[in-house]
């Protein structure tokens, strides 16, 4: 089976998790193509049937609909139509745009990488069919290319980072959080902004990375990037946590749960004064998401969901 992929070049961001992700659609499925601004031989007037035809493609394969550019031709397409949400919550902009794509595009299933947007989605009733495809990482990034740099036992700098959108509307507890750890307490901390490669390697030279959910309690791809990284994670629960995909993650084994801002500073006193606990925390995420949380991973069970759907 090939795929035609609608998405643009976002190859200079490390972060993007997506462009990596659907370069591995692309490796496991020859024959396959990423179409759209900024790669080579791309045409914003061409239909999209035209290229359709010359990838003689299975499946459309679009994502996160604000970066997929706007195909007026999608719906018309003779190939089974497939979209991987990305930011779709209630905020009323958002909603609108994601639905409008939804709406016009005409997919035959979407996939929801979060509970929360599977739950969303689902209100549509459209007749598409929804489907679970949590977030995943790059393993090549983090456990070949930065090997040397993400081994949870190796030297690192920061006690704990806390790195994120500081949005009140969406992360309304995040600001609390960041002043009371910035307030005198005796760690060495890491709060600034910091983007693309270089957030990914402050990760790696994290001990603890702490985590404050959105108000949708949903669990992103930071706890995958935290992990693979070789930091501890410590974070407040996830609803995802109860979804049948993570079973596997436990509690107390893979990351730490921490209830309250008290609790928070109890747990990284803790585990900064008891490094074999922290380390035999730090490694068994990282074993666990790289061996069931990367896009190798990932692009097997999607493949799987869409072609028990065209069957």
């Amino acid at each position: 089976m090939k795929y035609l992929i609608l998405y643009p070049d976002m190859s200079r961001n490390h972060a993007c998790h997506l462009e990596w992700y659907l370069r591995e659609v692309v490796r496991q499925h020859p024959g396959s193509a990423i179409y759209g601004k900024g790669r080579p031989g791309y045409d914003k007037n061409r239909p999209i049937a035209d290229v359709l035809r010359e990838t003689g493609a299975d499946v459309i394969l679009t994502a996160e609909g604000k970066y997929q550019g706007w195909h007026n031709d999608l719906a018309k397409c003779d190939a089974f139509r497939v979209h991987i949400l990305g930011d779709y919550v209630p905020f009323k902009h958002q909603i609108i745009l994601g639905d409008r794509i939804l709406d016009k595009d005409k997919y035959h299933l979407i996939f929801a990488q979060t509970d929360f947007e599977l739950r969303e989605v689902a209100k549509r009733n459209q007749g598409e069919i929804v489907a679970y495809l949590p977030y995943s990482v790059d393993a090549n990034w983090f456990h070949r290319r930065m090997l040397p740099y993400s081994r949870p036992g190796l030297i690192r700098s920061i006690d704990v980072a806390f790195i994120g959108n500081q949005n009140r509307r969406v992360y309304p507890n995040r600001p609390v959080v960041k002043g009371f750890i910035e307030d005198g307490l005796p760690w060495r901390l890491y709060t600034d902004q910091v983007f693309d490669e270089d957030y990914l390697l402050t990760m790696c030279d994290t001990k603890i990375f702490l985590i404050s959910n959105s108000r949708f309690k949903a669990l992103v791809i930071k706890y995958w990037e935290a992990m693979a990284s070789g930091a501890m994670v410590l974070a407040d629960r996830p609803d995802d946590l109860d979804t049948d995909w993570h079973r596997g993650l436990i509690p107390g084994v893979h990351l730490v749960l921490y209830d309250g801002l008290d609790d928070m500073r109890c747990k990284i006193d803790h585990y900064l004064n008891h490094d074999t606990e922290r380390l035999k925390v730090a490694e068994a995420g990282q074993k666990h998401c790289l061996e069931n949380c990367t896009n190798e991973t990932r692009v097997k069970q999607m493949h799987k969901t869409i072609m028990g759907c065209i069957r």
